[in-house]
C-alpha cells in the first residue's frame, strides 16, 4: 500500500491520482457505450466538467453530513477534497446530468444508461485508490488475505490484519461494470434500465460490504452505518423504476 507516490521534487496521493484516473475512464467507457444507445459522444464531453464539478461538491457534503461530531467542523466543510463518499458522489454526479440534459431536451434515461457501465468501473478504480490509501479500511479478521498497513500516512490502523474491504468492492464493481455493459448492448431493454440495474446493483454491493468496514465503527444507527440506509433506498427505488413497463420510457432522440 503506497498512500504516497514521492517523485523526488513532487509528492503525489496515489488516492488522488486514482479518482482522477477513474473519471477519466468514466468518460471513455461511455463514450464507447453511446454507440449501442444512439447517444452523441460529444454531448457526454460537453457534459462532462459539470458532472465532475458537482460530484465533488455532492461527494464532501455527503461525507461532512454523515461524519462523526468531531469531524464535522467548520475548517472540514471547506476542504472540499479531504473528505468524499461514493454515493454522494453518484448523487451530485446525476443532477448535473439530469438539469444538463433536461435544459438541451435531450434523454436522461438514455444518456445516464451509457454512463452506467463506466460509472461502476470507476468505482471499482477509486476503491483500488482507498486501498493504496489505507482509507475505508475493513474488520480485523484472522483469515489468511488479511492485510496490515504499515506505512505512517495510511489511513487504516497499522499493524492489525485487516478484511480487505476496498479490494471486496473493487472486484463486485468490476463485474458489475461488465455485466452492466453487456446490458447496454441488449436491444430489447427500455430506456433506463441499465442505469437502475447500476443503482440498485451498487446498492446491493455497497450494503454487504459494508459488513466488512471498520470506519464508520462508533456512530451507527441501529446497528447499520449511513450509507447501508442509502444503499437500500438505492436498491428499492431500482426494483420499484424497473418494474415499469417498456412503453413507459421515453425514446432517445436522435442528436
Amino acid at each position: 500500500m503506497h498512500p504516497i507516490i514521492d517523485l523526488g521534487l513532487i509528492q503525489l496521493k496515489t488516492w488522488g491520482l486514482m479518482n482522477s484516473l477513474a473519471l477519466g475512464v468514466a468518460l471513455v467507457g461511455a463514450s464507447h457505450e453511446a454507440r449501442y444507445r444512439r447517444v452523441d459522444p460529444r454531448v457526454l464531453l460537453r457534459m462532462w466538467p459539470w458532472v465532475i464539478a458537482s460530484g465533488v461538491l455532492g461527494a464532501h457534503l455527503y461525507w461532512w453530513a454523515a461524519a462523526a461530531e468531531g469531524e464535522r467542523s467548520l475548517g472540514a466543510f471547506f476542504r472540499v477534497i479531504e473528505g468524499t463518499a461514493i454515493q454522494g458522489g453518484m448523487i451530485g454526479g446525476v443532477l448535473a446530468a439530469l438539469v444538463f440534459l433536461r435544459r438541451r431536451g435531450l434523454s436522461v434515461l438514455g444518456h445516464l444508461d451509457v454512463l452506467a457501465p463506466g460509472g461502476a468501473l470507476a468505482h471499482g478504480i477509486m476503491r483500488l485508490g482507498c486501498f493504496a490509501a489505507g482509507c475505508c479500511y475493513g474488520k480485523p479478521t484472522a483469515l489468511p488475505w488479511g492485510i496490515a498497513f504499515s506505512h505512517p500516512f495510511s489511513d487504516a490502523p497499522r499493524g492489525v490484519p485487516l478484511h480487505p474491504a476496498q479490494l471486496y468492492e473493487a472486484a463486485l464493481d468490476i463485474l458489475l461494470a461488465g455485466l452492466l455493459h453487456r446490458a447496454v448492448k441488449d436491444e430489447k431493454l427500455p430506456v433506463g434500465a441499465v442505469f437502475w440495474r447500476y443503482i440498485g446493483g451498487y446498492g446491493v454491493i455497497r450494503f454487504v460490504v459494508q459488513f466488512f468496514r471498520d470506519d464508520d465503527a462508533g456512530h451507527l444507527l441501529w446497528g447499520l452505518a449511513h450509507s447501508q440506509y442509502m444503499a437500500l433506498a438505492m436498491l428499492l427505488l431500482s426494483c420499484a423504476l424497473l418494474k415499469r413497463p417498456l412503453g413507459r420510457f421515453p425514446e432517445i432522440k436522435n442528436q
